[in-house]
């Protein structure tokens, strides 16, 4: 009888993969050839569910914003708390949220040479910052806690520079910020806001 293989489960299998590889090697290192020798397959196989590279790197985008989605889920009922924990929680203050930013920062790089790359990413980022400005939107709404002059987009676009500042800092030198300096950070940037 012949084997059955899930297919979904393959792909999903070689995504996180590819997460891994790149998170280890780096993505100018990245090949479909390093990745099956990674998975133990044969290039052949992993063409069977991937024809080039991009292919996966966009199945990977696609993976990568699910990962950062379920980062920055919480039960907060309050949107400005709860934009804020989300945003807590994207700090690479462990290894492995380090290993996902450096993908993300990595794809980030590979989109100035790919315009499908480029597009996927830009909707994963547009999709990002429209849900916290719609948070801090209904924050603001009714509330009193915050400066005469605060703009929710202006607001979500400086906290998430300061997650990605955090995010660049520690890919570079993970010694640099430790867990509690990024939050710390974060909090400070998180209270200017507030009047």
């Amino acid at each position: 009888m012949p084997k059955v293989v899930d297919h979904d489960e393959e792909r999903h299998k070689l995504v996180v993969g590819a997460i891994q590889y790149i998170t280890d090697y780096g993505l100018f290192g990245f090949t479909l050839r390093g990745l099956a020798a990674q998975q133990n397959v044969t290039k052949g196989c992993l063409q069977h569910y991937y024809d080039s590279k991009e292919a996966l790197i966009l199945d990977t985008i696609d993976h990568l914003e699910s990962l950062f989605i379920e980062m920055t889920e919480s039960d907060v009922d309050e949107n400005f708390d709860l934009a804020c924990v989300g945003l807590h929680l994207m700090l690479p203050t462990n290894k492995r949220r380090r290993g996902l930013w450096r993908v993300r920062l990595e794809l980030g790089l590979l989109a100035s040479q790919s315009d499908i790359v480029s597009d996927a990413i830009s909707e994963w980022h547009h999709r990002e910052f429209l849900t916290g400005v719609k948070l801090l939107k209904k924050a603001k709404a009714g509330s009193g806690r915050f400066k005469t002059d605060f703009k929710p987009s202006t607001a979500y676009r400086s906290l998430l520079a300061v997650v990605y500042g955090c995010a660049v800092t520690v890919n570079i030198n993970p010694k640099h910020l430790t867990a509690s300096v990024q939050n710390e950070i974060l909090a400070k940037a998180i209270s200017d806001l507030s009047e």
